[in-house]
């Protein structure tokens, strides 16, 4: 409407004339038209809200920084692992007793922007690259093979059980940085002191070093934090539990996840004004909680390597149906939950197809292999759900990670079946 009349007002030759129009359209019929727009917007946001579509669905953001670009006052993106922020020390005493056992022992990580077949290739290849232990007492040649950095899986695994324990729905995240990085390993003994000290350690990757990418950690929108507890601890009815309330007052209170240590046995509650943890223990001054920071609408934050995240799409049709599970009929309905995600953009899928469980190759991996499955078991699934699609734009390292998480999450409707994906060109006739 705005867009029609500013054509209408410059269509008028006399600029007095025009002046006149647009003062009087500005007072009388404007301000009429964005009050409308402002009361729809409303509408639909308590239509939304009443829903509470977005409020069961917490969406998570990640992305990977430079050491050197660590902000400690940034209140949107914190770093998955504390750890990541001190930098890595060494203890030759370490090193040399864990070697002496027969283990192996990690020296550093380094993130390689590769494809997700291509990196398992060179994990599963053992082979060993020439590395430099600089100490005070002089160089020290390795051999150091690469293998998967997992600890960043292992958080999110974690993630899983507190989700569950606060009575949150589980949604797949889409964090594809973490799936690649690697951890420089040595196996044998080495002629390292114990008395010596570290200065730094340097590995050739040879024909790797075009895709090293040094010095970065990932971050997303979860921040680890301690609430203080605001009350004394109120008996349940049964006078065996007891709750201990933490004020919300920054972010809503689905926006704060109490994380739970494997020895406590309880349960989480939740209104506006606060959120409670309901244990066995009396005396609790603070609790361990994760706040999830929403993306603030219309603003732009700047990272220098893209942000990812599971958030949906912006259709009412698929927010709702995401709600809630739903049993799954159609391939129609297999469609729509893969299309339902803004990532899914990046793809073409063709179809969906359910085979009897065969030696296919899958072009994807499963992002939820941490969580397990204390049902059914892999000799109980009989059933192969095969996911055709193609690129859209140009396949970059991170595409195979992206569409792994789409199917991933159509893993979550279907956990009889094994859901792999499967790229197929699009042939013209």
């Amino acid at each position: 409407m705005k867009d029609l009349i500013n054509r209408r007002i410059n269509n008028i030759q006399s600029l007095e004339d025009r002046k006149l129009f647009r003062d009087i359209i500005s007072q009388a019929f404007m301000e009429m038209v964005d009050y409308q727009d402002r009361e729809i917007e409303a509408i639909k946001e308590s239509f939304f809200d009443e829903m509470n579509i977005n409020h069961t669905r917490p969406v998570i953001c990640g992305t990977v920084i430079k050491q050197y670009e660590y902000d400690e006052t940034d209140n949107f993106m914190f770093p998955m692992c504390m750890e990541d922020i001190k930098g890595s020390e060494y203890s030759p005493e370490d090193i040399n007793n864990t070697l002496k056992e027969g283990k192996s022992y990690m020296i550093g990580k380094t993130l390689l922007k590769c494809d997700f077949k291509a990196l398992d290739e060179i994990c599963s290849s053992n082979k060993q690259y020439n590395g430099k232990i600089y100490t005070n007492e002089g160089e020290i040649p390795v051999k150091v093979r690469l293998s998967r950095y997992n600890s960043y899986k292992d958080i999110v695994s974690h993630m899983y059980n507190v989700f569950v324990k606060n009575g949150l729905e589980w949604v797949t995240p889409n964090l594809p940085y973490i799936h690649k990085f690697v951890s420089f390993m040595l196996d044998e003994p080495i002629n390292l002191s114990d008395n010596a000290v570290i200065d730094r350690i340097e590995v050739n990757l040879e024909k790797l070093e075009e895709y090293r990418l040094d010095d970065v950690f990932p971050v997303w929108n979860l921040e680890y934090t301690h609430i203080q507890s605001i009350n004394f601890p109120i008996a349940t009815y049964d006078n065996v539990l007891k709750e201990h309330r933490f004020d919300v007052y920054d972010l809503p209170s689905y926006c704060y996840i109490p994380d739970f240590a494997d020895e406590y046995n309880g349960y989480v509650k939740r209104n506006k004004e606060h959120i409670s943890v309901i244990i066995p223990e009396n005396e609790i001054s603070e609790w361990p909680m994760y706040k999830l920071h929403p993306a603030e609408k219309g603003k732009n934050y700047i990272y220098v390597n893209k942000i990812y995240d599971n958030s949906p799409s912006e259709n009412f049709s698929d927010g709702y149906l995401n709600s809630g599970r739903k049993g799954i009929r159609t391939k129609g309905e297999m469609m729509r939950i893969l299309s339902s995600f803004k990532v899914s953009d990046m793809f073409k899928i063709y179809d969906c197809q359910i085979v009897n469980n065969s030696n296919q190759e899958s072009y994807t991996y499963s992002i939820n292999d941490g969580i397990f499955d204390e049902i059914r078991t892999s000799e109980s699934i009989r059933k192969t759900l095969i996911v055709y699609y193609d690129y859209k734009y140009e396949n970059d390292y991170l595409s195979a990670d992206i569409i792994s998480f789409l199917v991933s999450e159509l893993q979550q409707y279907i956990p009889d079946m094994r859901c792999i994906g499967v790229v197929r060109k699009e042939t013209k006739e």
